[in-house]
This record gives C-alpha cells, sequence and structure tokens, in this order.
C-alpha cells in the first residue's frame, strides 16, 4: 500500500507537470507567493491563510489581468496544494518532535 507521503508527493508532481495553461515553472513559482507574480499574491496569500473568504471578485481580478477560467483554476490547485503542503510539513515536524520527547 502506497503511504500518504507518497500520494501527496505524485499529487504535487502532477500538479507542476501535467499539460495546462501555464507552464511547470509559472506553477512552481505559485508555491511561494513571495516568488508569484504580484498579480497572484492576494489570492495566493488568501489560499494559505483565509480560504473560505475568497470571493468571486478575487478570481474576477485575476480575469481582468489576463488569466482565462483555465489560467485561473491552475492558479487555485496549485496555490491550494502548496498551502496544504506546507501545512502538512508543519504538521509532520510537530508530530516528529512530540514523539522524539516521548519517553
Amino acid at each position: 500500500m502506497e503511504s500518504h507521503e507518497a500520494r501527496w508527493q505524485a499529487l504535487d508532481r502532477h500538479v507542476h507537470t501535467a499539460p495546462g495553461v501555464l507552464s511547470p515553472e509559472q506553477r512552481r513559482l505559485l508555491e511561494d507567493p513571495a516568488l508569484a507574480p504580484e498579480a497572484a499574491r492576494p489570492l495566493l496569500d488568501k489560499l494559505a491563510h483565509r480560504a473560505a473568504e475568497i470571493t468571486d471578485a478575487d478570481l474576477a481580478a485575476l480575469a481582468d489581468l489576463g488569466f482565462d477560467d483555465d489560467g485561473r483554476f491552475e492558479l487555485v490547485v496549485c496555490g491550494a496544494v502548496a498551502a496544504g503542503s506546507r501545512r502538512m510539513q508543519a504538521g509532520m515536524r510537530a508530530l516528529r518532535a512530540a514523539l522524539e520527547d516521548t519517553p
């Protein structure tokens, strides 16, 4: 049976390498909001910290900047996977630290 980590890595690899509107290089930049195009940063920040607050206006702002439906979808998926990965890695670090402290 494949581990959770292996499945997550496969998902991450697919999200960043599957054919799409955005190039693999563009998708990799979306992993770190500081490296992402400035126009995408507000939405990536919301994906990372306040996803429930994303509105149609946030997506419309990307359309106004030239992102079509596919580009916006890819941006959201890449940003969400990156944010989820950061949270999972933080949780795994905390779990490992807790297990190390257990006698």
